[in-house]
């Protein structure tokens, strides 16, 4: 009899392909997460928007704010919609103003200066940047000036020209700032108006007091200090005689100007005084 065959091996089992989940790297969720907070941010205050009621004034900027836009087919064909609608969400966004202070201390911790056009400066002031020197538009109104003395000489004329904060209280400006070629401005006026206009230099008659509070920290106009002191040195050249003596009174210890409006800085409050003639 045949011997009987041994038992052939059996063929190796194929392996399964296991079909195993693709598991995302922390490293790509981590690059995505600016974008989920921006998305996420964007819906938030966009929903408060819509739940805020708006605002007709903004005080610490002083001037009327965009209103919600109302939706027509022409505003959209024309575009103006889509303007007003950004306006509107870029003027009543949720603490607009708290943002824009938050975003000005945190420029100022970087050792920015200047803020919109105005110099940040030392001691709590605000001071407008000069604008550019117009020499064209200065010869006109030289010239307009000398035609109307021409026209009036039986008139005792005089020139007093404010001169700027950032042009007297120089020690308030910010570290490397441009200096001014205001006071320069005025001379050459001066100058041209020899013979015609007589000048007051309000500039040197403010310059002694630059250590007083001349001018408001918040805005671009003189006290009513500065403004006495600019007074009494208009009185001889006027012919005025020596006025009375005054009284000056508080009304206001919470004032803010249009610098800090323009800035956005709201560090400092002004403080506003009237004089009153002590004898009438």
């Amino acid at each position: 009899a045949a011997a009987p065959e041994a038992d052939a091996e059996p063929a190796p089992a194929r392996p399964q392909k296991r079909r195993t989940r693709r598991k995302k790297h922390p490293a790509n969720v981590l690059n995505l997460f600016p974008l989920y907070l921006f998305v996420f941010l964007t819906v938030v205050f966009f929903l408060l928007n819509l739940l805020t009621p708006d605002r007709e004034l903004s005080d610490s900027e002083n001037r009327m704010l965009q209103q919600r836009p109302h939706f027509t087919l022409s505003a959209v064909t024309d575009g103006s919609y889509f303007s007003d609608l950004e306006a509107w969400y870029a003027d009543q966004f949720f603490n607009r103003d708290g943002w824009i202070s938050r975003s000005l201390a945190g420029l100022r911790l970087l050792g920015r200066h200047e803020s919109n056009g105005v110099w940040l400066g030392q001691d709590g002031y605000l001071l407008a940047e000069p604008e550019p020197f117009n020499e064209e538009l200065l010869s006109d109104k030289v010239s307009a000036m000398r035609v109307f003395q021409q026209s009036h000489q039986d008139i005792n004329m005089q020139l007093a020209v404010a001169p700027s904060a950032a042009s007297v209280l120089v020690d308030k400006l910010p570290k490397n700032a441009p200096a001014s070629d205001q006071l320069a401005v005025l001379d050459a006026v001066s100058s041209a108006l020899e013979g015609y206009v007589g000048t007051i230099d309000l500039a040197a008659a403010l310059a002694p007091h630059a250590q007083e509070y001349i001018y408001y920290k918040t805005d671009h106009h003189w006290t009513s200090l500065g403004a006495y002191y600019a007074f009494s040195d208009m009185l001889a050249p006027l012919g005025i005689s020596s006025p009375c003596s005054y009284d000056s009174y508080v009304v206001a210890t919470d004032f803010e100007g249009t610098l800090s409006a323009e800035s956005g800085s709201h560090l400092s409050r002004d403080t506003v005084e009237i004089y009153v003639p002590s004898n009438t």
